[in-house]
């Protein structure tokens, strides 16, 4: 695979790779907002590429042909779903492993049934789904990662007058110990920050302004595999600024387009606000039962036993009223005895 930065416009442009005889190649790119393909990725709900990925483990040694080809089968539909799931988990090497398997047993027939699965075969079906298991775990480590450090980075209101940059050097001395590879691949040392204060705790305004002076030097183009691609889009976050949110209503990460106080994404704004006061209505006794009433009166007026007069009269009373209960003047027991005559 292969992303390729476009600075002019801030996209990414994502080549997935396929294999052609015993030849590799790149297909045409699709461009993608730069963040889009991390945010996507994290935003998975990883208990289905789990559950995936046990049903494949379940995988029993076939005793014929005409097993071996249902699993191969099993195999082909699992790793279109992972793809459709996020291009990340796409398996370009499925077709080497179909060519391998008719390399490595010049008598497999796929049309015999009944015949015998010689064990060239069996070994590199055991080889293909010991590979994609690997790789889906550790896209897992991964995905844990992310998730916690672009919520650090991003959205932690703790440190919200730092620019992500800063956030991240503070989170690399936190987590030195627990993500060394992390720290590694930027050529963190961990001497570098190991300044403290007098109570031992790490002196964050030495690496902020430590922060503040590096410069990454990351390439336009990045080749290797899914993980290298969220680190390298994640860089290229930090070194821009990038603005990311996590959804009040659905809670998935996005990047803000218009205004820093947005606080639903693109596929909640026209749904979110209305869902978070269904919400406040459900949760709070007394605006349930002033929403109830509410719509039992305007039932009234609709139906002409009331007049839009009477109506306005009756909600200025029974705002009244909410703000009498919630306020401790009157209790509970008699505001619900108004309300519900």
């Amino acid at each position: 695979m292969e992303l390729i930065y476009e600075e002019v416009n801030n996209k990414v442009v994502l080549k997935l790779g396929f294999y052609k005889g015993r030849r590799f190649y790149l297909a045409d790119g699709i461009r993608y907002p730069l963040g889009q393909l991390l945010l996507d990725f994290i935003n998975l709900d990883y208990t289905q590429i789990t559950a995936i990925t046990n049903k494949t483990l379940s995988f029993e040694i076939p005793a014929n042909v005409g097993q071996y080809m249902k699993i191969v089968k099993t195999l082909k539909a699992h790793c279109l779903l992972l793809k459709n799931m996020h291009p990340y988990l796409s398996s370009p090497d499925f077709g080497m492993f179909l060519k391998n398997l008719k390399q490595s047993d010049k008598n497999f027939d796929s049309t015999n049934l009944e015949g015998d699965v010689s064990p060239a075969a069996n070994a590199q079906l055991k080889v293909f789904i010991r590979n994609k298991i690997h790789r889906i775990r550790n896209l897992e480590l991964d995905y844990k990662f992310f998730n916690e450090v672009i919520d650090f980075c991003f959205c932690d209101e703790k440190f919200k007058d730092l620019a992500p940059i800063q956030r991240f050097y503070i989170h690399a001395k936190r987590n030195f110990f627990d993500h060394p590879d992390i720290a590694l691949h930027y050529n963190l040392k961990y001497n570098d920050y190991s300044v403290s204060n007098s109570t031992g705790e790490p002196n964050f305004a030495e690496i902020v302004e430590q922060a503040g002076n590096e410069n990454f030097n990351i390439h336009e183009v990045c080749n290797g595999e899914a993980e290298t691609f969220l680190y390298y889009e994640f860089i290229k976050l930090l070194s821009t600024n990038a603005r990311i949110s996590r959804c009040k209503s659905c809670k998935k990460y996005f990047i803000i387009a218009g205004r820093s106080d947005t606080v639903y994404c693109g596929d909640c704004k026209n749904v979110g606000p209305g869902n978070t006061y269904r919400k406040k209505v459900n949760e709070d006794p007394i605006m349930k039962l002033h929403q109830r009433a509410y719509k039992r009166q305007h039932q009234r007026v609709s139906r002409k036993k009331i007049t839009n007069e009477d109506f306005n009269k009756w909600g200025i009373k029974a705002e009244l009223m909410r703000k009498r209960v919630q306020d401790g003047d009157i209790s509970f027991d008699k505001y619900k005895a108004w309300i519900e005559k």
